[in-house]
């Protein structure tokens, strides 16, 4: 399996884009979006307070593809989900 910001740096870098290696690395490169801003291919992260613990891709209509290393693999959940929305903390493009 493949975690969240390997899955993320993975996926970027194939179009170019190289991005560090963990999550919390990851939300200092690219520009900030608003979360009513969201375009597809916008990275999303969450976690609590200011540490990052998970990440993934915004693929448009309130949902995102994410990894994760134990056994869940590759998933689309939903943004609006409580899990996901209790624990969003930034966006970038």
């Amino acid at each position: 399996g493949i975690d969240c910001s390997g899955f993320m740096k993975k996926i970027f870098a194939v179009c170019g884009y190289p991005l560090p290696r963990t999550a919390a690395e990851q939300t200092g490169v690219g520009m900030p979006v608003s979360p009513d801003s969201l375009q597809c291919g916008d990275r999303l992260y969450f976690g609590h307070g200011s540490k990052i613990t998970h990440t993934g891709l915004y693929i448009g209509n309130g949902y995102f593809i994410h990894s994760s290393a134990g056994e869940h693999g590759v998933a689309i959940s939903r943004l609006t989900d409580t899990t996901y929305t209790r624990i969003f903390n930034c966006a970038r493009r």
